[in-house]
């Protein structure tokens, strides 16, 4: 019989290499928002994006909060609202990255914040110049 290890990993074995933010993709692809514009009118998907850029600090913090204080949930909850905004915003970027982190803390591997910090401030500013908010 297969021996099978339930045991909580300790936090050091825990902690992961720090997803790499894959600057080949772009910052912005529009064509979510403009489907959005298309179900929901060009009012709402625009209401929408700017409602995105107004939070993204935010969400990006709460990201972080999570890693630091070395909450797997909040730091889940966190990377999953801000994957699905970033997709419905068509910030492609900032998607893919927490699409790594959530596989990683799928398997309670937390990445170091600092380091999670850095590549999403760098992509936070891409994104808020490239929509208009620098």
């Amino acid at each position: 019989m297969e021996r099978v290890d339930t045991a909580e990993p300790s936090p050091a074995r825990r902690r992961d290499m720090t997803p790499v933010m894959d600057e080949s993709l772009p910052v912005l692809d529009p064509e979510p928002l403009l489907v959005l514009a298309d179900d929901a009118g060009d009012t709402a998907a625009q209401r929408f994006f700017t409602e995105y850029l107004d939070l993204l600090p935010t969400r990006v913090s709460r990201v972080i909060g999570g890693l630091t204080s070395s909450d797997v949930e909040a730091s889940r909850e966190a990377v999953v609202s801000l994957k699905v905004t970033s997709a419905m915003a068509g910030a492609v970027r900032m998607e893919h990255y927490c699409r790594q982190l959530e596989d990683r803390l799928a398997v309670r591997r937390l990445p170091d914040a600092a380091a999670v910090l850095v590549r999403m401030s760098k992509t936070s500013r891409l994104t808020l110049h490239e929509g208009g908010r620098a």
